[in-house]
């Protein structure tokens, strides 16, 4: 999608679903365009139930986004975990 920097989709706790998708992003684009994106190539349940905007996506000292990395991954959900909630 035009207008997006960086994303990182990273699964959040769920009561009621145990995991579900955040996306986490870099862009200029409104929610809503995003979502209507989303809706148009993804099924409804793949779709991120949440949002978040950030400046920029934390990387590791190779510029690698930590959050593909199994090894970082679950530091990396605790932070976006704990700004979400």
């Amino acid at each position: 999608m035009d207008g997006i920097l960086e994303c990182a989709v990273i699964p959040v706790s769920d009561p009621k679903w145990g995991q579900v998708p955040v996306l986490c992003v870099v862009t200029n684009c409104s929610e809503e365009d995003i979502l209507q994106y989303l809706l148009s190539r993804l099924a409804k349940y793949k779709v991120p139930k949440r949002i978040v905007y950030y400046d920029a996506l934390p990387k590791n000292s190779m510029g690698k986004n930590i959050a593909t990395n199994p090894y970082t991954a679950d530091s990396y959900i605790t932070l976006f975990c704990s700004i979400l909630n």
